[in-house]
């Protein structure tokens, strides 16, 4: 999925005027479940800006659960919620606006030694706060050696495509730095259920870039903060091009039996 020509610059170029500034919203979510057969709690609490593609967010655990490192999900640990914040580019839209931030989820997390992490949970928007509200449980294993690894490879990437009504499917794919040089590689798939609200335009592509820091024991405290610009959403390479094909296609065929 890498490799996509149009840039962020281009696309805010071509997006002038025409963003959906949905405004702030703020983050309260709960964290359970076990990894390598460890149970763990965790609290979250945060902000999305939609408006910019900005946000924050604080994941206070009990402890990392044993044999795995606060690396690893990358940006799994927030993207299930982080797709509620960002920026719209050319007509694409985020889970937010599709939506209205009521959604169940599952997501897994594959390795490059083939072992799996896995989340599902819930998140419910609360007009009165203003909040998206979540609650995760995680499992699995992962089996990747610790000792080598730095920092997550920024940016994440996902796919995004509507399977049906109320029904999105995602793939997507990041990795972590090693001390040695390169990179170690995940993908992880997923989908989204939801009641009512609207569906996406085309398939979609979003980019998420954070900035991760770690305070460990006794406080196990991970923050990430995302820039202006550091999550956007827009359409999948040859998404708009499929539509228009598609809309010609229809008007041909509407003007054939008119005649």
């Amino acid at each position: 999925m890498r490799g996509i020509s149009m840039t962020l610059t281009s696309l805010l170029a071509v997006s002038a005027g025409g963003l959906l500034a949905q405004g702030g919203v703020n983050l309260s979510g709960t964290y359970s479940g076990s990894i390598n057969g460890d149970a763990f709690t965790a609290t979250s609490t945060g902000w999305l800006e939609a408006a910019d593609g900005s946000g924050y967010a604080s994941i206070d655990f009990d402890h990392m659960p044993d044999g795995y490192a606060w690396q690893l999900p990358a940006g799994c640990w927030v993207c299930f919620i982080c797709c509620n914040g960002r920026l719209e580019l050319a007509s694409a839209q985020n889970m937010f606006t599709v939506t209205g931030g009521n959604y169940s989820f599952e997501r897994t997390i594959t390795y490059s030694d083939s072992s799996q992490v896995t989340l599902s949970g819930s998140v419910a928007y609360d007009d009165i706060s203003n909040t998206l509200v979540y609650d995760v449980v995680w499992g699995g294993s992962c089996t990747i050696p610790l000792a080598d690894i730095v920092d997550v490879a920024w940016p994440a990437e996902e796919r995004f495509s509507q399977l049906g009504p109320g029904s999105i499917s995602s793939h997507g794919a990041t990795g972590v730095t090693l001390a040695g040089g390169g990179t170690m590689g995940m993908t992880f798939d997923g989908t989204i259920t939801y009641a009512g609200g609207g569906m996406l335009p085309f398939d979609e592509v979003a980019y998420l870039t954070a900035t991760s820091t770690w305070v460990g024991p006794p406080d196990s405290v991970l923050t990430m903060g995302i820039a202006p610009g550091g999550s956007y959403i827009i359409p999948a390479p040859g998404a708009i091009m499929l539509v228009g094909v598609a809309g010609i296609g229809l008007g041909s065929r509407r003007r054939r039996t008119l005649v």
